[in-house]
């Protein structure tokens, strides 16, 4: 008895470790084919190239991009970023805001742009220096180079104090600032004359100049654009009539 009682125990045993290895059979051919579908899935995300927008030079901050400082190149899926920039066209007519690199990804956050009633790129992103400000002032074509003053240009600035406004006997001319950026020019077009300039300054620039229209008569030099500056001493109605010789004639 003893020994027949022994082996249905023995088959029991057999049989519930027979179950135990189909099950972790089972298992093993259920990890391997999720593991195989997660292989396929990473494989294919690295064959998969998608196209991204890269810059072909470097671009400073605040720069408006050209299509030729673009282009597009395709990148494994796996290795695109979420927030990368897949058509030129969303980037081209946009400012830079940050530096960006050569061959380097152009993200959303690089790139922005502020549209008008036109569509047209707004200004502000085009100033070139946080501590620039674009300020307008009314121009004539005597006092403007006869309007040949365009957008980018540099010019000089001076102003003219008569004798009056300072409280003396004496009118002076003084340049009083020099190599200013011209940021927009208003008119000058289809034979509309030059009416205004808008220029970038700097604060304290820009209340010096516009304290010289309310004292003077102001006016514009073309500048060649270079980083020369020229000290000047001014005129004064003394310093001229002595430098050209002329005798004032004292009255009776």
């Amino acid at each position: 008895m003893e020994g027949g009682s022994c082996e249905p125990a023995r088959n029991n045993i057999a049989l519930s470790i027979n179950n135990k290895s189909k099950a972790y059979l089972m298992c093993g051919i259920a990890l391997a084919g999720l593991a195989g579908l997660t292989g396929y899935t990473v494989i294919d995300k690295v064959q998969n190239l998608v196209p991204v927008v890269v810059a072909t030079q470097n671009i400073s901050p605040h720069t408006q991009i050209t299509s030729q400082m673009v282009k597009t190149v395709e990148v494994p899926a796996l290795g695109r970023p979420s927030n990368a920039i897949d058509d030129p066209a969303l980037v081209v007519g946009g400012y830079t805001t940050s530096k960006v690199f050569a061959d380097q990804t152009i993200i959303q956050p690089m790139v922005a742009k502020q549209f008008d009633e036109t569509g047209a790129s707004g200004m502000a992103l085009s100033i070139p220096d946080e501590s620039l400000r674009a300020v307008s002032f009314e121009v004539t074509q005597a006092n403007a180079v006869g309007g040949q003053i365009h957008k980018g240009d540099f010019v000089d600035i001076l102003v003219t104090l008569n004798a009056s406004s300072l409280g003396s006997q004496t009118s002076v001319t003084k340049t009083i600032l020099q190599g200013i950026e011209v940021s927009d020019v208003g008119g000058g077009k289809n034979g509309e004359e030059v009416h205004s300039l808008t220029l970038l300054l700097n604060l304290e620039q820009a209340e010096i100049v516009k304290h010289a229209y309310s004292m003077g008569n102001v006016s514009y030099a073309l500048n060649p654009g270079n980083s020369v500056s020229s000290r000047t001493a001014g005129v004064t109605d003394k310093s001229f009539m002595e430098r050209f010789g002329f005798k004032v004639v004292q009255k009776k």
